[in-house]
């Protein structure tokens, strides 16, 4: 009797498990879709469409869930992800199948084991219907179909910055455009490095063109750092061409000149741009001859008491002032706070320091006492 009683043990220990097969559990899960990023749909541009999964209780590791795209987006690749659950653990994976244009998600041991959770499956795809305007989009989901509302709009163009240049004599323009029309470059920025056979000569002419055709112009008297740059804060530039031109004199023949040009901005990377020009025909002026000045005898008739030879000249400051501001740098911000002015050129000021008249005229008169006193 014992040996019946451990052959059926043994039988049924030979048996295997029963296992539920894995079953499709069609759209009754999808309770809500959204498009993830945001409406404004660029044109050829990935988006995401971001699923909502709530499970049934007897949903199983295995089980899935295929979503049907509608024809007015495509899926992006056929690649497989993982799909996590709002306690952000791993409870399946997507599939993508861009021929049928499907999305198939297959559920795992944790989705099984969290019956409470809900999944969220996001789907990447490209919109086919890319004429500005509104449209609307038909999701499924389970109590049928989800019109999603959305707008596409024209693709922002990247900003653009070129730089020339011609030689007139003993004269180079230089001119740079910054093509901003269909982008935003925030608190702009110019660096230009000029060469070492040029020297800055006259102001620089800043033209605005806005996207409702009207234009401004704005002159500012500007100077070289002492690394030879020059640099303008121009704001924030949105949906505009901005064009810079200035003149610079020849100082040494060159059989080319370059110019370089970068706009810094926060929002986006440095733009690089470069002009060279030919040298052919450029002129060096040679300076004029500093005139002579006739020293005039300085006497009692001036009414003015004439300089002791021992009376100390007070020595100028370095300090120099611009526009009732006193610096001892090479830039000059008529506003010190450091913000978005808009489109305003922050001033750099003319460098060197001009003596006073007085001292040259005490100079000539304590020489002219000392000879008098010689003689």
């Amino acid at each position: 009797m014992w040996r019946l009683t451990s052959a059926a043990v043994a039988l049924t220990l030979l048996v295997p498990f029963a296992t539920a097969e894995a079953k499709e559990l069609g759209t009754g899960m999808l309770t809500d879709a959204q498009i993830k990023q945001h409406e404004n749909i660029e044109m050829k541009t990935l988006e995401t469409i971001q699923y909502t999964v709530t499970l049934a209780k007897d949903a199983q590791a295995g089980d899935t869930i295929t979503i049907a795209l509608p024809a007015d987006v495509m899926l992006y690749s056929n690649q497989t992800s993982d799909v996590k659950n709002t306690e952000g653990k791993v409870a399946g994976n997507v599939a993508f199948n861009k021929e049928k244009n499907e999305a198939i998600v297959t559920l795992n041991d944790i989705a099984a084991a969290s019956k409470y959770s809900q999944l969220i499956v996001d789907i990447p795809v490209t919109f086919q219907d890319t004429t500005a305007g509104k449209h609307t989009l038909e999701l499924p989901l389970k109590n049928g179909m989800k019109n999603v509302d959305y707008t596409v709009v024209a693709s922002a163009a990247p900003a653009t910055v070129e730089g020339d240049g011609t030689v007139s004599g003993s004269t180079i323009s230089w001119t740079v455009t910054i093509d901003a029309s269909g982008a935003t470059l925030t608190n702009a920025q110019l660096e230009n490095a000029f060469g070492d056979s040029y020297d800055l000569d006259g102001p620089v002419v800043v033209s605005y063109k806005n996207a409702d055709g009207t234009t401004s112009e704005k002159k500012f008297n500007s100077r070289l750092l002492a690394d030879r740059t020059l640099k303008l804060n121009l704001g924030t530039i949105k949906e505009q061409v901005v064009t810079i031109s200035y003149d610079t004199t020849v100082t040494d023949i060159e059989k080319k000149y370059t110019n370089n040009f970068t706009i810094h901005s926060l929002n986006s990377d440095d733009i690089v741009a470069k002009a060279v020009v030919n040298g052919k025909g450029a002129k060096v002026i040679a300076p004029e001859p500093e005139k002579e000045i006739q020293k005039q005898p300085i006497t009692q008739s001036t009414g003015q008491e004439p300089l002791s030879a021992k009376a100390p000249i007070e020595q100028q400051s370095n300090t120099s002032s611009y526009n009732g501001v006193k610096t001892t740098g090479d830039v000059i911000t008529n506003n010190p706070k450091n913000h978005d002015s808009g489109n305003t050129l922050t001033e750099l000021p003319q460098t060197g320091i001009s003596n006073p008249a007085w001292i040259g005229a005490g100079l000539l008169g304590a020489a002219y006492m000392i000879f008098r006193r010689k003689k």
